[in-house]
């Protein structure tokens, strides 16, 4: 992807005119790049920033970050230990031969190439079980639903449709991976209804040699509560108010966005293990508490941890309010 392609070709629709992306919006795509660029993996970083609303915010930043967001040693690591520490019978999704297949987790073993995981396929429909490496551990997934809520067919047949959107955004090595391969980057707590429509229904676009190329954000976003069929995904919107954003105990976000104060409040202590970008709109009833806790939050940070790293000194804009700092990964 060129750098310069998500701050000066991307394009929101005003009435009849496609209409260059403002500064600000920019900016939210720009930090989301720089945070997927972050440093120490074993420090997480910390960003809230107070802002006269946040619309708009947390899908700008989540495009950021799935645009420039590349697999490192220790993410691929992270992934697959959390894959090794599931229950048994668990259920996921497995892409192999161009097929997604319903699987359930069964043990760790170790074999020639080190510690390997072995899911099983139903009985019902032949068994036969898998052996998953480290470097296989993105083509697993973990499915929106029950298995007893979705259709019974054990197995669907993959169509990875790249959009042209994507396409002319990212190089077609990075396309290629998105649409191939899930994992949740982003998580989103808040609330859903905004979120889903900034993602899903405004139309975006890229400007190009034979013109404009339009998509939504949700093409690059990939929000699996937005997902259709057996689109891969790699982010996730969580209500404040569901029990999946108090409910960590599968997949862990690389970065969790509380949209919000009431999310970053109410939600906060059960997300540790991931970078935070807490968004608060002035305007919010509890903004101010929020604030407070949010100060309470880099008090309690131990000192030595707390450099803001090179990579995310300029990213400091005049007249929008916004502290960074680091803290140990739990």
């Amino acid at each position: 992807m060129q750098e310069e392609t998500t701050q000066s070709l991307l394009y929101y629709k005003s009435q009849t005119e496609w209409m260059p992306l403002p500064n600000w919006a920019n900016f939210y795509i720009v930090l989301g790049k720089i945070l997927a660029s972050r440093g120490n993996a074993r420090k997480r970083t910390v960003i809230g920033i107070a802002l006269p609303t946040i619309s708009y915010a947390a899908s700008l930043i989540t495009v950021g970050i799935t645009a420039n967001l590349t697999r490192q040693e220790d993410e691929i690591s992270d992934r697959f230990q959390q894959l090794s520490r599931l229950a048994k019978d668990t259920q996921l999704f497995y892409r192999t031969g161009g097929k997604r297949v319903k699987v359930f987790w069964e043990s760790v073993e170790r074999d020639s190439e080190g510690n390997v995981i072995r899911i099983w396929l139903d009985t019902k429909i032949g068994g036969g079980r898998y052996s998953i490496t480290k470097r296989q551990a993105f083509q697993v997934e973990f499915p929106l639903k029950d298995f007893s809520s979705q259709p019974k067919r054990p197995a669907h047949r993959v169509k990875n449709r790249q959009s042209p959107f994507l396409l002319n955004l990212l190089d077609a090595e990075a396309a290629e991976k998105i649409i191939s391969q899930s994992s949740l980057d982003t998580l989103i707590i808040g609330t859903i209804t905004h979120t889903q429509a900034e993602l899903q229904e405004d139309l975006f676009a890229i400007q190009t040699l034979q013109g404009f190329v339009q998509g939504t954000l949700q093409d690059i976003a990939r929000a699996r509560i937005l997902a259709k069929g057996t689109e891969t995904y790699r982010s996730d919107i969580y209500h404040v108010n569901s029990k999946e954003s108090n409910d960590p105990s599968h997949e862990i976000p690389s970065f969790v966005i509380f949209n919000g104060a009431s999310s970053f409040l109410k939600c906060r202590d059960v997300w540790r293990q991931s970078h935070w970008v807490v968004l608060l709109d002035q305007t919010e009833r509890d903004f101010d508490i929020a604030i407070q806790a949010f100060n309470d939050e880099y008090a309690m940070s131990p000192v030595e941890e707390r450099d803001v790293p090179e990579f995310l000194i300029n990213i400091q804009v005049p007249h929008i309010p916004i502290a960074i700092y680091q803290d140990e990964r739990l």
